[in-house]
Order: C-alpha cells, then structure tokens, then sequence
C-alpha cells in the first residue's frame, strides 16, 4: 500500500488539475492561494497535491466542526493515508479572570474567577493519537486541526491550559526546585504590589506550594507556572512538526478569510487578561509569557510549503503576512465538478410583517424536497425565531449558536444532514465551508447592518451555503441595498453566467453528488 496514494474514485476537474500542477512545482518559499467557491473541489485539489508532494501535511481550518468534515474527506481521498484530528479538549471553556461587576450602578470590588470548563475525554484521545503520529512520523501524516494547533500542548503529556488539567512537574525539574523558583518570582513580584494585590498573590501561590509540595501540581498549573518547564511550557502542534520533519512539510490555511483573524487575536487576548491578572495580584509576571503563538512566533515556524485557501482570500499579499520570499501564484476555481451554478441572490426591503415572510419562503423551499439555513446578527433574535417556527408553524427547526457545545453542535448538524431537521438557525457558525447538500434556501437578516458580520467577505460565505443544491437561492432581507450587498449580488452573477456559459459549451447538466449520509 502507497499511504500517499489518491483514490482511483476520483477525477480531477480541469480547474483542480491546474492547480495540482502549480503545487507540485512549486519551491520553497512559494506561496500559493487556492480561490475557490464553495463545492469547487478545493479540499480534492489540496490533497491531489499532497499526494504528488509526498510532505507531511499540518492542515488548518477556522473551527472544530470543520476539521471533522476535512478529515472525513481526506479519508475518502487519500484512503491509505494516516489522517488524525487535532481541536480543543474542552467542550467549553472560560479562562481565569477578573469579573469587574457592577451593583446598583456602583462599580464594586473587582473579583476573580477561577478558570471554568469541562475537558471532553474523546476529543483528548484524538489530540493525544495526533501528537504520537507526528512524533513517530507516520507515513501518509495529514492532521487536520483547528487553531488549537497554535496553543500550548501542555507539559508532559495532554496537560493543557485549563481548570481540570494539570502540568505535572517532573522530568528536568523537582518539585522542589519548582518551589524554590516560583518563591524566587514570588518573592521579586511582590515589591511592585500594592497592599492588597500583595495580599492576593501571596495568598494564592503559597496554596499552589503546598498543593506542588504534595502532589507534583496544582491547579492551572500551565496558565499559572508554565514558564517553569521546557520552552516555557510553550510547545505547540506546529512545534512538533518541526522537530519531526525539519522544514519539509506542508502547512495548509483553510478558510483564511477566518482563520488568519482566529491566529492573531487570541494571543492579543491572552495578553491583556493575564497583565489585569498580574496587576491584581492573582499572577505572577512570569506567566505573562505562556499562551498562544503571536503572528510573528508562529511565521517563524512554518515551513517551506504553504498553501491558503478560501473562496474569499484577503487582497493583501500573503508573502508580506508569512515573510516568503519565493513568488506568490493564485488559482482561482469558479466551475463545480457537479457543474452546480451559483445561487440567485435576492435582495428583499424588510418587511414589518417578517416573521410571516419568513415561513412563507421556508414552506415553499420545504415543499420542494429542499431545507433552510436561517442567519441573523444576536443568538437571542434567532432563538426567539426558530422557538416561535416550531410553536406556530410545526416546523422542525434547531439554533446553532457558539453557546452550542461541540458534541451537541455536531449531533445538530448530523440531525440536519438525515433532515431530521428542516430549518438550522444561527449567527456566525454557519458562515463557514459547511459541506450542507440539502440546503436550497439561505434566508440572511438584517443583511444591512454594517460591521463584519454582513460584510462583503461574510455574506459571500453565506451565499456559498446554498451552492450545493441544485435549485439553490439567497434571499437577504435589509432596510437598505449597502454596497456589501450589491458588490456580492453582482459577483455571483457573474459567476453564475461564467458558469452558465461553460455548461452550455461542454454539454454539462447540473447535478448534485450522490454523497453517502455519514455522521461527522
């Protein structure tokens, strides 16, 4: 068996093929964009070029749902491969931090919050079988992951940052060596505190040294103290990319248009909540240095091969944003290898009655065999609705929010896929390369609004949800045709003649995928 091996099932479209040569011979320090609409063929390309190039893959994408429909496809593709997935272990998560509440419209003393979540013991499993991969540099290597790959992995073993998990001390350091420098910083930190921020710091580490003393570790040990271990209990998946396969390997950014702002702002945050916490007395400066990779750590750690990917890249050059010096090619895909056109977008003036509006357009999209992707801006705008469809309509309709857990999300999303479901709500969550056949209408609210949920980049990821089906349509309610809205109805008809053209001239017939109905 070739682990590098490309399914004989699938057939490379002439856009795919152009761009399967480009990857090929590309050289290091390239960088190559693959523009792609939705349902174009990007991840057959991607892993076509894979193949050819026999590399180690590290294979990014915006959220955790994602990563699980790449793998399932990657799978397909290269069947004899060894893909894994890599997301967070937590099904929800909330960092240490201060909690300046208010009462009676007095600002109050602020307090601290002790670090909250569950760690989900599947999803470790799947990080732990990752990491033992790349370390053993399994033949055939793909690893699909979300921004997690970013962050700290944790020290000795899967300990991450988080309230149930625990960095052991051990290995090149004792416990009590670990004591001697935690009360050194102690001991330094505590100069520069006001009296009650001294009060708060002492308190709190000398219960983390009896805890250290008596059990090798203490609570948010890496959050806390993971500047005590080997690379400052920094090491992240792309750390150990690099210290099995040097600079050969491929790293692969999907969804950039996502994934770039999910790699820089993280990092930002962690910064600003752990100097409040120094400040307050409930960190030591130390730990200011843990946390995610910042833009400037994490381009100087990847390798010579980079591939971007979206169906609406940023305008900027990449090469200024990775530091490549080699030359930048993009490939853009416009033609569906199921010869699907782009949707009809409409745009409709909001009316007072919308709610009425709103289940006329999801009865007839239901009648015809087809099902409805609702977005709105706010959670509880959308709760409200999909709450108000099932009681007055019987629709059967669900809300994935980001208050939506990852089981729970991908449980929700299964129910759709066996249209268990006729309608899926939600804000944000939905925008992404969803692979959702069965959708024929997106109904988009408030597609007037400005900010970057109904930007031009965002309302062109919610028409490509509607891209699959073979009768698919967009319908974006506003108070106002802004320019976002035009730009996007212009541009899918241009491409939806493009396409139109193409098809006549080749003889092609629309036709959906006979995709086999697989849980994610």
């Amino acid at each position: 068996e070739d682990p590098w091996r490309l399914s004989e099932k699938f057939k490379l479209s002439l856009e795919q093929k152009r761009f399967f040569k480009i990857a090929n011979k590309a050289c290091a320090g390239d960088v190559i964009t693959l523009h792609g609409g939705t349902g174009t063929g990007k991840t057959l390309a991607i892993s076509a070029a894979i193949a050819k190039r026999r590399q180690p893959t590290l294979w990014m994408t915006s959220n955790k749902s994602l990563v699980f429909q790449l793998y399932e496809e990657v799978v397909d593709y290269l069947p004899d491969g060894k893909a894994h997935r890599y997301v967070s272990s937590f099904k929800d998560y909330r960092p240490s931090c201060m909690d300046n509440y208010k009462r009676r419209a007095v600002l109050t003393k602020a307090r601290y919050l002790p670090a909250h979540g569950d760690v989900c013991m599947e999803t470790m499993h799947l990080r732990t079988e990752a990491r033992k991969a790349v370390a053993e540099k399994h033949l055939g290597l793909v690893v699909l992951a979300s921004g997690s790959a970013v962050w700290p992995i944790g020290t000795d073993g899967e300990f991450s940052d988080g309230p149930n998990c625990f960095g052991i001390v051990g290995g090149h350091l004792t416990k009590d060596e670990a004591v001697k420098r935690i009360e050194a910083e102690l001991t330094s930190d505590l100069e520069t505190l006001g009296e009650q921020e001294a009060a708060n710091l002492n308190e709190m580490v000398k219960e983390d040294i009896i805890s250290i003393k008596e059990r090798g570790f203490c609570r948010e040990f890496a959050d806390k103290y993971g500047w005590l271990v080997e690379n400052g209990g920094r090491t992240t998946l792309i750390d150990l990319f690099n210290e099995s396969f040097g600079t050969d390997w491929c790293l692969v950014l999907d969804e950039t248009h996502s994934l770039g702002t999910q790699l820089v702002a993280p990092g930002k945050a962690h910064a600003d909540r752990k100097k409040t916490l120094i400040g307050q007395g409930f960190r030591l400066k130390g730990s200011l240095g843990s946390g995610p990779l910042s833009l400037e750590e994490l381009v100087g750690r990847i390798p010579k091969t980079l591939i971007l990917a979206s169906a609406t890249p940023r305008k900027e050059d990449p090469r200024e944003i990775w530091k490549f010096e080699g030359k930048h090619t993009e490939v853009k895909m416009v033609h569906r290898p199921t010869h699907i056109l782009d949707p009809i977008v409409e745009f409709r003036e909001s009316p007072k009655s919308i709610f009425e509006n709103v289940v006329k357009d999801i009865k007839e999209a239901i009648s015809k065999g087809g099902q409805v992707l609702l977005i709105g801006i706010r959670c509880v705008q959308m709760e409200a609705m999909t709450n108000k469809l099932h009681e007055t309509s019987s629709i059967r309709s669900g809300i994935l929010s980001e208050r939506t857990g990852m089981l729970d999300r991908i449980e929700l999303l299964n129910k759709f896929k066996e249209k268990e479901l006729d309608v899926l709500a939600g804000v944000r969550l939905l925008n992404e390369g969803m692979d959702l056949p069965g959708v024929s209408l997106v109904i988009v609210l408030d597609a007037h609004r400005t900010g970057f949920l109904r930007s031009k980049c965002a309302l062109l990821q919610m028409v490509g949800r509607a891209t699959r089906n073979t009768n698919g349509k967009v319908i974006l309610y506003g108070e106002k045709r802004t320019d976002a809205i035009i730009d996007v109805i212009d541009e899918t008809k241009q491409r939806r003649d493009l396409q139109m053209k193409f098809n006549a001239e080749h003889g092609f017939v629309p036709t959906p995928l006979d995709q086999k109905k697989r849980p994610l």
